[in-house]
């Protein structure tokens, strides 16, 4: 093996742990950013920077992100296969019948190392804000990140009782967008599959 290509992950462990292993093997790594966020921290063990020797990203926000963020490491962009799939599959199901089935769908994402605001400080933020635009909303489907239990997020139904709530992730991420009417999130890739559909 002469390289290898690897996808950032919630495990940031994972993957500082192939990068440490390859950068030993003097095997070249090629790294796919594929958010907008938590570049450095991904990359961070113990105050030094474990990083590829080569990035892949897939629009030119995030390239001009990558070379701020990794001025000396070489940078390139790529067609993200993902998004055209994506787009492939949410163009047939938008020739199908369309019902609504949720007001809103939260897609929730694990806050990480944001001493401003956590995940639960978030959901507050929005439930606080669809009171005062007072447009209706009754059911709401709030969908963990794949890392998340579902149990993480039982005390919205507790503390939000007026709204009928669910929780879960079930169900497939086009599928629960398309039947929901609003779709609200927190810096998380989910909102570019809502943008698009």
């Amino acid at each position: 093996c002469t390289s290898i290509l690897i996808g950032t992950s919630w495990k940031k462990k994972y993957v500082l742990n192939i990068l440490k292993k390859t950068n030993k093997l003097d095997i070249k790594t090629i790294v796919f950013l594929d958010h907008w966020g938590n570049y450095i921290d991904a990359f961070l063990e113990n105050d030094e920077l474990i990083l590829p020797n080569e990035f892949w990203v897939c629009d030119q926000t995030a390239f001009k992100k990558a070379k701020l963020m990794f001025p000396k490491t070489k940078i390139k962009i790529k067609k993200n296969y993902y998004l055209e799939k994506i787009k492939k599959i949410i163009d047939k199901k938008k020739s199908e019948k369309k019902l609504f089935f949720n007001d809103v769908i939260y897609l929730c994402e694990p806050i990480r190392n944001n001493v401003h605001y956590n995940e639960r400080d978030a959901i507050n933020f929005f439930f606080k804000k669809i009171k005062s635009i007072n447009i209706g909303i009754k059911n709401i489907i709030f969908r963990p990140h794949p890392s998340e239990k579902e149990n993480k997020y039982k005390w919205i139904k507790t503390k939000y009782k007026k709204y009928n709530i669910s929780i879960s992730s079930k169900h497939n991420l086009v599928d629960q967008i398309l039947l929901s009417k609003f779709v609200v999130g927190c810096n998380t890739f989910g909102l570019i599959v809502a943008i698009i559909a």
